[in-house]
């Protein structure tokens, strides 16, 4: 079995801790999340950290974290460092963990520091969110709009993936679950796209448009078309797929 461990120099006092990861993850630290992946927080010499142990893929994926392409922990760690350089919001990177059994990847970690937040915006702009604040949402908008300036896109830009906190007045947003991501200059069609997996009011898209055209330097009605179609479009296929959340959903 080998084991590849990169560890970022600013965090080089946690060693100790990131070499005894694969070790000890599955019979300690506070859970965060339990699906497909598992995150749990740890306390470490004054520090809160979170460690996200990506579930074990199937065969194929195996060998392509082998040869073919980085692993999600590795892209988690390295999109976390880029976002770091242009000031996007997202926690503190401090390693990645890659676990090779044979010729094969096994498993993988990624860990880094645990921010407090007020929680994520799917309160605010997710599915059966009932909610409102105008404030977040503007801020929001020139966050994703700066986002994409610095021609990021975030591949899977849903609420749950979105971090905020309040903070004199206004609103900081963080980014997480950053191993699908794409960098490189963002035309309209896939900025505006970005924008289908939130919960928006039909009445405060003109708005969002508004805003974000200006911010990008695009017509507002080619802004308001393409949020508006690819927004309706998402939500009638995910409505359709999961009829059981369809009361829930109140769009005016």
């Amino acid at each position: 079995m080998k084991t590849n461990i990169h560890i970022n120099p600013k965090y080089k006092i946690l060693d100790e801790f990131v070499l005894s990861i694969p070790g000890i993850f599955k019979e300690s630290g506070e859970i965060l999340y339990e699906d497909r992946n598992v995150i749990k927080k740890y306390n470490y010499k004054g520090l809160e950290i979170n460690v996200k142990s990506f579930k074990v893929p199937p065969l194929i994926n195996k060998f392509a974290y082998c040869y073919l392409r980085d692993s999600k922990a590795k892209r988690s760690y390295d999109h976390a460092i880029y976002l770091k350089t242009k000031s996007i919001g997202t926690p503190d990177p401090i390693a990645y963990i890659e676990i090779f059994k044979g010729y094969l990847f096994e498993e993988s970690y990624y860990i880094s520091i645990h921010e407090n937040t007020d929680g994520t915006i799917r309160n605010i702009l997710g599915y059966g969110s009932e909610i409102r604040n105008d404030r977040l949402l503007i801020d929001f908008i020139q966050f994703t709009a700066n986002l994409h300036n610095n021609n990021i896109l975030h591949k899977d830009y849903s609420p749950g993936n979105i971090l905020y906190r309040e903070k004199a007045g206004k609103y900081q947003f963080l980014l997480v679950d950053l191993n699908r991501m794409r960098f490189g200059k963002c035309n309209i069609i896939s900025r505006c796209r970005s924008f289908r997996r939130l919960k928006l009011n039909k009445q405060d898209i003109p708005n969002i448009a508004e805003t974000y055209s200006r911010l990008c330097g695009y017509h507002i009605a080619s802004c308001f078309f393409l949020i508006y179609s690819y927004n309706i479009l998402f939500w009638k296929i995910f409505l359709f797929k999961h009829p059981e959340v369809r009361q829930q959903i109140k769009r005016e």
